[in-house]
């Protein structure tokens, strides 16, 4: 295809490494979890302690999982109308 006085090729992009999106996954978490404990010692309070909280509600409680699972839901809708819309190509910022 031609643009002008330039040729225009579209070639299929390379699949990344199959480890690749599971590396990835994994810093995000441990970045995610750095800030949060660094956020958490400004605060005077241990990362451990406040962890251990966070997730013994989150799992271990009767309704933790239930109340956990159903907040979660509604952050994934909102990621869907988010992310629908981007891979179609129809976003706009």
């Amino acid at each position: 295809m031609r643009l002008g006085r330039h040729e225009v090729v579209l070639e299929p992009r390379p699949a990344p490494p199959a480890g690749y999106a599971v590396l990835t996954a994994a810093v995000a978490i441990l970045a995610a979890l750095a800030l949060a404990s660094a956020l958490f010692l400004s605060a005077d309070a241990s990362p451990a302690a406040a962890y251990r909280a966070i997730f013994s509600y989150a799992f271990l409680n009767p309704h933790g999982l239930a109340a956990t699972v159903q907040r979660s839901i509604y952050l994934l809708f909102c990621t869907y109308a988010f992310l629908v819309p981007f891979r179609a190509g129809l976003w706009n910022i």
